[in-house]
């Protein structure tokens, strides 16, 4: 792992720590949370020794190696504006890269050998990770310039927003640092939306991995994505010193952090939302875009989003006094009306589909795909009741599979019920006689949605992770997770309205008004 994690509530000295940080190693480069998004339509062309001494030290006197200037003097507060700059290196890189292999390909000529493969530049490596944030919108590179291309329209780079702006700023500085670096980035969050933040910083350290990758925050949503990363929590500065700790790491939330530092962070009253999934789930690209207000945390199991909403709802005399909304979302799953009730009791939700993916086949979705993905939009309704019969014949084959899948998930509490009674053997011909009940119960719901063609009871019912990989054929993909990928690139640029409305049938609505709430 090339990263480590500085985290803290505000005010506890971590940008100090970095610029201290900064000033005592000089393999280290900061990017500071006080950053200029503003820079000229035009990029000056510099050599590239003096445009990176510009970057790394404020200035192009190559014999200066005093980062105070860049600073202004004052590392901890001072708002850099080196947009420009950064821009200016990395076409200085992008024009040396391209020269190099001019001069290659003209020796080789003139030995009469073949040419070399077309180098990788620090603008392809900029555009191949601009695309995968945004795969709506290309960056694009010409004369000096950058430029973003939607739907074959194109805009000077100078008028993106400030989210998309930020974006190629950070992705320019990382790429320009020298090899070996320690890079600090202040605030990697700021100016970034939920949903591309996990993305760029994933794409950066897999590109920059001679680097080492220091985070400075206090974004706890942040902190648990990185949950593989080396966590040290910096509690306090008293002008001299710091007093932190260094926090063991664990794959799930919320063993890793104390309940202390807990309780600090999420001080500043935004609501918390568990849900299922681990770091690269669908859970968490999903609901960090539906529920931008909310600190989104990842907690594996169903179990361990019960849990710990229940742990959090119990212990509210602890957060500084401050009453908090804390909601858990889980997949419906095999559970009853009676069972989602009781849940609901401790502010535990589940979706009104068996499984997440299911959100994504839903008739609202699938018109809202159509759209988005098919040139032929006007015969939707025709496509979408293909998709549907396709999806039946498919459910209609494995009823067997789904019936011990059910009856599985309730035999669970069924018999851990009668263990904890201590009545187990007595109780063999009760067993027997549940497990039966249940295979009559699955067996009429299935042949009711069969019978009926009832598509919501499907979704609701089916608990199969593998339904939403049998629509790719209708959209053109040959990768079975390609479709739910666009879908989630293209619900990024959505309003909430457009998001209420696609998703109001399949969330409750209790937990879906929340979403725009401050």
């Amino acid at each position: 792992m090339n990263s480590l994690i500085f985290i803290g509530a505000n005010g506890s000295g971590k940008s100090r720590l970095g610029a201290w940080i900064e000033k005592n190693d000089p393999l280290v480069h900061r990017i500071s949370a006080q950053r200029s998004l503003s820079f000229d339509e035009k990029i000056i062309v510099k050599d590239h020794d003096s445009a990176e001494h510009k970057v790394l030290f404020g200035t192009e006197d190559i014999e200066y190696f005093d980062k105070s200037q860049r600073w202004c003097y004052n590392y901890e507060t001072h708002q850099i504006d080196d947009f420009n700059d950064v821009l200016s290196l990395l076409i200085a890189k992008f024009n040396l890269t391209i020269a190099d292999y001019f001069y290659k390909c003209k020796k080789c000529e003139n030995d009469g050998n073949s040419k070399p493969y077309t180098p990788m530049t620090e603008i392809d490596k900029l555009e191949n990770i601009w695309k995968k944030i945004y795969p709506h919108r290309d960056i694009v590179f010409k004369d000096s310039k950058f430029f973003a291309k939607y739907n074959e329209s194109e805009y000077s780079a100078v008028e993106m927003s400030d989210g998309e702006r930020s974006v190629l700023y950070l992705i320019s500085q990382v790429l320009c640092v020298p090899q070996g670096s320690k890079i600090i980035i202040d605030e990697p969050e700021v100016h970034l939306h939920g949903s591309v933040i996990e993305t760029i910083w994933e794409e950066l350290e897999k590109i920059r991995n001679d680097c080492l990758f220091i985070y400075i925050t206090h974004n706890l949503n942040f902190a648990a994505a990185h949950f593989a990363s080396d966590t040290i929590w910096v509690k306090s500065f008293n002008g001299s010193s710091w007093e932190y700790e260094e926090i063991n790491n664990s794959d799930t939330f919320p063993k890793k952090f104390p309940k202390n530092l807990l309780f600090l962070i999420l001080g500043n009253r935004r609501k918390v939302l568990f849900v299922e999934g681990e770091k690269n789930s669908w859970d968490r690209a999903l609901y960090s875009i539906l529920f931008p207000n909310c600190y989104v945390i990842a907690c594996s199991s169903c179990d361990q989003v019960k849990e710990s909403t229940k742990a959090f709802l119990k212990n509210q005399e602890n957060f500084l006094g401050y009453e908090y909304e804390v909601y858990g979302l889980i997949d419906r799953d095999y559970y009853s009306d009676e069972d989602i009730q009781k849940l609901e009791s401790s502010n535990t939700f589940a979706l009104n589909v068996a499984e997440i993916e299911n959100l994504f086949l839903t008739e609202k979705m699938l018109k809202y795909a159509f759209e988005k993905m098919c040139s032929e939009f006007e015969n939707y309704p025709e496509r979408i009741q293909d998709v549907k019969r396709h999806i039946f014949d498919i459910v209609s084959k494995r009823i067997e599979k789904y019936t011990k899948e059910f009856c599985k998930f309730k035999m669970i509490n069924i018999v851990e019920d009668l263990i904890s009674k201590n009545d187990i053997k007595e109780n063999d011909n009760t067993v027997y006689g549940e497990y039966n009940k249940l295979k009559q119960e699955f067996s009429s719901k299935f042949k009711e949605m069969i019978d009926k063609q009832d598509y919501s009871l499907l979704l609701k019912i089916i608990n199969d992770k593998t339904l939403s990989k049998e629509v790719c054929d209708f959209f053109g993909f040959n990768k079975s997770d390609i479709y739910i990928k666009r879908l989630i690139a293209f619900l990024r640029l959505e309003d909430e309205n457009t998001l209420s409305d696609l998703f109001r049938e399949s969330i409750p609505s209790k937990l879906l008004d929340c979403r725009s709430q401050p």
